[in-house]
């Protein structure tokens, strides 16, 4: 999954040619393909609020290619879609930098996963938003933390620790001496089979307050259309 809340997904550019898979998360740590069917919805629940949040998964075969469609949202809106080939982002959208007047599509500068010698390696993003009156460019460097394990419905769950780290930086079109930056920190549980089922995101917010999230997967259901 890409940045949570951000964020997480245009052409691959190979930055490194010391390069491993697209697959930076291996896939028996994401959901099976082969039980996707017609879609399913994630249900993520923050531990504190109470607020709930949904990410639902798509699968669309077109010239015997399979296509992975992921959208972001919660109650009232869309925050964000992608669609991605082989572990590779294909098409990020953004829904909430435009203030709600229809989706920004995102420029891919940057989708490459370098050998770094760790585990799976790093994982280097870089997106860029430009409505009429904003730039927005978010840089993110996932890595693996460490092997762990986390109990999900009652059983225990191999599971891949990986802290993502982001840097926002927002500018004005309109007045090139704005500018603001934002740093996020996630904690990110992949569990074998099953996926992302725990993240944890910590950052300052523009009025300079600090801003915590413990988000857990309660529940996986079927798409309903």
């Amino acid at each position: 999954m890409k940045f949570p809340i951000l964020l997480f997904v245009a052409l691959f550019l190979n930055k490194c040619s010391d390069k491993k898979s697209n697959y930076f998360i291996p896939e028996e740590f994401q959901y099976p393909e082969n039980k996707i069917e017609k879609g399913k919805t994630f249900i993520y629940q923050n531990a504190l609020r109470k607020k709930i949040t949904f990410r639902s998964i798509k699968l669309l075969n077109i010239n015997e290619r399979k296509y992975f469609i992921s959208k972001e949202f919660d109650s009232t809106s869309t925050t964000d879609s992608a669609i991605f080939f082989k572990g590779k982002i294909l098409e990020d959208y953004n829904f909430v930098l435009n203030g709600g007047h229809g989706a920004t599509k995102a420029s891919i500068a940057e989708d490459t996963v370098i050998n770094n010698g760790s585990k799976l390696g790093k994982h280097v993003t870089e997106y860029i938003f430009n409505t009429p009156t904003t730039s927005m460019i978010v840089n993110v460097e996932d890595i693996f933390v460490k092997d762990t394990s986390c109990i999900w419905q009652g059983k225990t769950l191999d599971c891949l620790e990986i802290q993502s780290l982001a840097k926002v930086q927002f500018n004005s079109l309109t007045d090139t001496l704005s500018k603001y930056f934002l740093n996020a920190s996630n904690l990110m549980y992949y569990a074998k089979g099953v996926g992302l089922i725990k993240y944890i995101i910590q950052f300052r917010n523009h009025n300079g307050i600090d801003e915590y999230g413990d988000w857990e997967l309660k529940e996986i259901k079927n798409v309903e259309n």
